[in-house]
């Protein structure tokens, strides 16, 4: 046989084994494909067990394969981060809880929100919720009316109304305190565990932020439990480090008594590391090294480093602040107006990190808020002039009476805040998506 003649054999063979054996293959792929699904990913409790130990970013990619991955892990989504389930365990109706959140601004944080986050359950934790000052008194008799009772601790009035106005409770004896806080009030009640069909002690901790929760939160000891559960969404503000890597960054405060926190959480599976040491933890942290030429940007809650997962609301009625029918009811959580930056501290390695904010107060303001630097602030003034403004224009009436006529900005305020931060995201988007060698100095 020549070689031309050879040469035109291989060819010919070639051709009809790349049109019959790539078919076979695919009948053979699709055969194990659908075993897989029906037998596994179509078995609920298998598939559950499966994804209890995957990361919450490899269930979002697997569900981006196909259609059958994705009603899966919406299915195991929906199961497994059910905030009605959650805070069954708590409160007979969830939903009239919620509803509460959503008028009062108020925030569940801690061990709390890490435990929902985490899918995990600590026994004998309590359920955190941090509330503004203006609605504790609320918050306290929505809990007495559930069945809870009012346990005064330290100094504190045994009557729960009484205890609410004295000055003594900023100093509240706590097993370790927080600074931004004005007060913590902690209410039990025995329950019958379904599960176990004992009896339980559960303990809710009602702690008064000073300015507001979200700025409370962020004096904890460590990033592993900055996380928040509002009425609308959860938000983690530190998800690739805390959920996936388990590491977390121990914050510079006037915390007296954190090492008993931090040894806590140490216990529980997480690496408290004392500083950023290098780049990866830096880009893990979201900061830039002090010998970098570009700084640290501004963080926000629901930001693009944020696990933002959005929660059932259906139900939830949003109402006008309390006692300002003026004043625009809010469509979205406070907590989506505050802003934080991370400083680091260049005379020590490795380089010790701190959250910074200013606070931001006005009489114009039913909530009181945070900003991560003060040209966040300024922008922000900048479209409402009013907040500028030491205070209200004065008159003869009571003050119940001035309440009735006063217009509270916070609606305006909270969306005047994303604007900026979607802008903001926006340019550190297009800024990211430069080739390195391009980008601009």
């Amino acid at each position: 046989m020549s070689s031309s003649a050879r040469l035109n054999l291989q060819r010919n063979t070639a051709l009809r084994t790349n049109r019959v054996l790539p078919t076979e293959a695919r009948v053979r792929q699709a055969r194990i494909e659908d075993l897989f699904f029906n037998s596994v990913i179509g078995n609920d409790l298998l598939h559950g067990r499966i994804f209890d130990d995957c990361h919450p970013s490899a269930l979002l990619c697997f569900r981006a394969t196909c259609r059958r991955a994705y009603y899966a892990v919406e299915y195991y989504i929906r199961r497994m981060w059910n905030i009605h389930r959650f805070l069954s365990r708590y409160f007979d109706n969830p939903l009239e809880f919620r509803q509460l959140q959503a008028q009062t601004g108020m925030l569940i944080s801690g061990s709390s929100a890490l435990q929902f986050f985490d899918r995990t359950f600590y026994p004998g934790s309590d359920l955190d919720l941090y509330v503004p000052m203006v609605y504790r008194e609320e918050v306290g008799n929505y809990l007495l009316d559930c069945g809870y009772t009012y346990t005064p601790h330290g100094t504190q009035n045994t009557e729960f109304h009484e205890a609410v106005w004295e000055s003594r409770i900023v100093n509240a004896i706590t097993s370790y305190f927080i600074p931004g806080v004005a007060g913590i009030f902690n209410f039990l009640k025995s329950k019958v565990n379904p599960a176990t069909e004992e009896r339980e002690w559960l303990k809710v901790q009602v702690i008064v932020s000073a300015n507001c929760p979200v700025a409370s939160v962020l004096y904890f000891h460590s990033t592993c439990v900055m996380n928040l559960i509002s009425f609308e969404a959860a938000y983690s503000l530190y998800p690739r480090a805390t959920l996936e890597e388990r590491k977390s960054l121990i914050c510079q405060s006037r915390s007296i008594n954190r090492e008993e926190a931090i040894d806590k959480y140490r216990q529980r599976g997480w690496e408290l590391i004392n500083g950023i040491e290098g780049f990866h933890d830096a880009k893990l942290f979201h900061v830039s090294l002090p010998n970098s030429r570009v700084p640290s940007a501004t963080r926000w809650v629901g930001d693009r480093h944020c696990w933002t997962m959005q929660l059932d609301t259906s139900g939830i009625m949003l109402r006008s602040l309390q006692s300002t029918p003026r004043s625009k009811p809010l469509s979205r959580d406070p907590a989506l107006g505050n802003s934080w930056k991370v400083d680091l501290d260049r005379l020590e390695y490795p380089y010790k990190a701190s959250m910074t904010f200013t606070p931001v107060q006005s009489p114009f303001l039913y909530f009181g808020y945070i900003c991560g630097t003060d040209q966040v602030l300024q922008a922000i003034c900048s479209s409402l002039p009013l907040l500028r403004a030491p205070e209200r224009p004065t008159s003869n009436l009571p003050f119940s009476a001035q309440m009735q006529t006063w217009i509270f900005y916070d609606e305006e305020f909270v969306a005047a805040c994303r604007a900026y931060f979607d802008y903001s995201n926006s340019l550190q988007i297009i800024v990211a998506s430069f080739p390195r060698r391009t980008r601009l100095r």
